[in-house]
């Protein structure tokens, strides 16, 4: 697996929105025409100073199909559940900070921490496998270069001290997003 990520080859199973496997070789991928737009338009958004939030927003009052729906209506039924969502700001995020989507495949983002029980670990950037123009882009490299710098000029710092125990546990019974936790700070 190391070997076909350091020869730029896609090996992981799902593809990134606004792609897809070629056809003739599952290992290299080829601009989705349908999706291209959309990914254009979420980076030209961002480009234009947009949040994740805000980017999201518009893409919902626009009735824009989300990546989930659009793998579900092409027939892959393992998004059946996801028929009916809606764009979120970490959707968007995933695809602003993806460097795939200027022709770079970016592999070893994760990897098994145990192998009983098969959970995944974050790699550091640094390790990460990363070989440059092997499929098409859909944005150039200084447009995804832009809009990175002004998403890391954004990030804040840290709110809370201690970690958040439910993180990935907790989630609303109604709307089926995750529950976060929040502090309150009173005036005296």
């Amino acid at each position: 697996k190391r070997s076909r990520a350091l020869d730029g080859l896609f090996i992981s199973a799902q593809t990134p929105f606004g792609y897809m496997k070629d056809p003739n070789n599952k290992n290299h991928l080829v601009v989705d025409e349908e999706a291209k737009p959309i990914v254009q338009k979420i980076f030209q958004l961002a480009k234009e100073g947009l949040g994740t939030y805000r980017i999201a927003k518009i893409l919902n009052e626009e009735g824009v199909i989300t990546p989930s729906r659009y793998k579900f209506l092409k027939g892959d039924t393992r998004f059946a559940r996801f028929n009916n969502t809606v764009w979120r700001t970490e959707t968007v995020n995933a695809i602003l900070t993806d460097m795939v989507y200027c022709g770079h495949m970016e592999n070893h983002k994760y990897e098994v921490s145990n192998y009983k029980t098969k959970k995944m670990a974050r790699v550091p950037d640094g390790e990460h496998i990363i070989v440059k123009n092997t499929h098409e882009a859909i944005i150039s490299e200084d447009l995804f270069e832009i809009v990175n710098n002004m998403i890391k000029s954004r990030i804040s710092p840290r709110k809370h001290e201690s970690e958040n125990l439910f993180k990935s546990i907790v989630y609303c019974a109604q709307c089926g997003n995750r529950m976060v936790l929040t502090h309150q700070t009173r005036n005296s």
